[in-house]
């Protein structure tokens, strides 16, 4: 899916009552993930409706 796509299935399935980073996640490792425009992000917080699911591969 292209970002533009992601964006409209999030604002027609999520319930928006915080406000959202916008990123699109590609690729991460423990602490560590790739946006799809490059941008390295370093998850060292909890938020609001957290899963601990990790990222495979």
């Amino acid at each position: 899916m292209t970002r533009e796509e992601l964006k409209q299935t999030d604002s027609e399935c999520i319930a928006h009552i915080y406000r959202r980073f916008d990123a699109v996640l590609a690729q991460g490792k423990n602490a560590t993930a790739v946006d799809q425009s490059g941008r390295l992000l370093i998850d060292f917080t909890s938020g609001i409706g957290v899963n601990s699911l990790g990222w495979g591969g």
